[in-house]
């Protein structure tokens, strides 16, 4: 688990905490900070990277993770970077290429420790989504109506992918040589001053 991660340390540039000195960090720890300031700070033009990241680390390991919680992440950050683009391009060319993209008729690659109950839930919340997604193409004034209310996919929702992410990022820790856990559970815990809300319990999100 001590191999490259996708490079986000320019997501670093974001964040409003106090920077860290990342010199003889591992790269991996690098990422992990860089998407955790991401997530942190809600910046979801960059959610793309933590994606990214989050499917390097299951490709890896894939018995780090439950694939249900693989599954609510990545729809998570999948959904939260189409609804951004809506929000700020409007429904484009290129934001439909995107969302072609990231929610392809058959998204699911090999899952293998995925139930048969797991792989009906997450088809079913990628097809729910996708319905909402081609709903706010078709219909401009329902789509100008939904971005100004926006309740299924707030500022709640993304609280719960942060617990996720957080939870995924103790689970890399416990799979790092001492030095590497050491080294990532500090860069982490720096980046988490004064914000300690997503240790607090949430409820999973609500479309598995």
């Amino acid at each position: 688990m001590d191999g490259a991660a996708p490079s986000t340390t320019s997501a670093l540039d974001t964040c409003q905490y106090e920077k860290v000195n990342l010199s003889g960090l591992s790269e991996l720890s690098i990422s992990a900070a860089a998407c955790w300031c991401v997530l942190r700070s809600r910046n979801v033009s960059h959610f793309h990277r933590v994606l990214d990241f989050l499917n390097a680390i299951y490709r890896a390991t894939p018995d780090l993770l439950h694939f249900r919680h693989y599954a609510k992440l990545s729809l998570g950050l999948r959904a939260e970077t189409i609804l951004d683009l809506v929000d700020r391009n409007g429904t484009t060319a290129e934001t439909w290429e995107v969302f072609q993209q990231l929610f392809p008729d058959n998204p699911l690659d090999v899952a293998p420790h995925a139930t048969h109950r797991d792989l009906e839930k997450v088809l079913a919340a990628n097809s729910s989504f996708q319905n909402l997604v081609n709903n706010l193409f078709k219909d401009e004034q329902y789509r100008m109506c939904y971005m100004k209310v926006h309740l299924d996919f707030g500022e709640p929702f993304v609280a719960v992918l942060e617990k996720l992410f957080r939870e995924l990022l103790a689970r890399l820790a416990t799979a790092l040589p001492e030095n590497r856990r050491q080294e990532l559970t500090c860069i982490l815990e720096t980046y988490s001053v004064g914000t300690q809300s997503c240790f607090k319990d949430n409820k999973s999100l609500e479309v598995f």
